[in-house]
């Protein structure tokens, strides 16, 4: 932060800290990343108290956007449990690698597949060219307990079978007739 930046934070702190009626380490806490959290402690009477004086008049809109889910913010301990078991790191990346992403390429014995975990937990593995026009399933989304080719939506299950055709008519019975070498 260059230093007029940092001198312009220390003024607002400054400000918070006389207007609001702060002590100082809490108004640097409100222009930081507990702004919300700090801004929606302040009680209404005194907040509106304060933006009565000209002087801070320019800050209610923001004050008001900032306080907008006032109603709906959680007890200290709550907001602490949930900071602390938020879904950030190697859970969220493998949350998202297995809802969106098809999974692994494997060259087995010479032979091109694509591993993923299913919705319901079991791997599947099956051969990397859609049975239909040869399109990778490394880019197929993974749903409910299938693999679902990008390019015309035929989706496979952990045996290879297809199990959905959005391209065919509901009375078709072709889907039976389609299966991907799976293991």
């Amino acid at each position: 932060m260059s230093d007029h930046g940092s001198s312009a934070a220390r003024a607002a702190a400054d400000a918070v800290q006389l207007r609001l009626g702060v002590k100082a380490p809490v108004a640097a806490v409100v222009l930081g990343s507990g702004l919300s959290a700090l801004a929606d402690r302040i009680e209404d009477a005194v907040l509106n108290r304060q933006l009565a004086d000209p002087a801070c008049a320019r800050w209610a809109p923001w004050l008001r956007d900032l306080r907008v889910f006032r109603p709906h913010q959680l007890a200290d301990e709550m907001e602490k449990l949930l900071h602390e078991k938020e879904v950030t790191g190697h859970s969220a990346w493998s949350r998202l690698f297995d809802e969106t992403m098809a999974g692994l390429r494997v060259k087995l014995l010479g032979e091109d597949l694509i591993a993923w975990r299913n919705t319901d937990g079991t791997v599947g593995m099956m051969q990397n060219a859609c049975p239909h026009r040869g399109a990778s399933m490394f880019f197929g989304r993974n749903e409910e307990n299938g693999l679902r080719c990008v390019y015309h939506g035929w989706k496979f299950d952990n045996d290879g079978q297809c199990v959905d055709m959005p391209n065919e008519p509901a009375e078709s019975n072709f889907k039976h007739k389609i299966k991907a070498a799976a293991y």
